[in-house]
């Protein structure tokens, strides 16, 4: 009994077409490493849709209690059909509130840019100089503002 043979090895692509095991591999889509995302008001908007829906779905739910209660008092064909409409609009409304509720968690937690884009640069250190000449000695000291205080 023999082994079958060994796939031959799939090399990576590097730049340029060029093939190696020490190529790079490909770059993650979406993943550009260099701070790109989307800003955190596109976060807090879907937050804000999100709570609009689920408001809409608490009024939509209470309306179709509503109804429910109004066919048990009074029974008829057509309570009976309003609060099935009800029924699906609530049923509808609610599945939209629940989609944008887990599409905004995943916006916020994998595409928000929640710091910032630019290197915050170092702070100016205050530097002091001592000085002597024949008429005496002393010390200088600046210190940069550069607008705070």
């Amino acid at each position: 009994m023999h082994a079958p043979p060994v796939p031959p090895r799939r090399e990576r692509a590097g730049p340029r077409g060029v093939a190696g095991p020490n190529a790079p591999l490909a770059p993650i889509p979406g993943d550009r490493g260099d701070g790109a995302g989307l800003p955190p008001a596109a976060f807090f908007i879907g937050l804000g849709l999100t709570a609009g829906a689920g408001a809409l779905c608490a009024w939509s739910l209470l309306d179709t209690l509503s109804q429910r209660d109004a066919y048990v008092a009074a029974p008829a064909e057509a309570g009976y059909h309003d609060g099935i409409d009800a029924e699906r609009r609530t049923v509808i409304i609610g599945s939209g509130a629940g989609v944008l509720a887990v599409t905004t968690l995943l916006v916020g937690i994998f595409w928000t840019r929640w710091h910032s884009r630019r290197t915050p640069r170092a702070a100016p250190s205050p530097v002091a100089d001592l000085w002597a000449a024949p008429g005496g000695a002393g010390i200088t000291l600046r210190i940069p503002l550069d607008g705070r205080f």
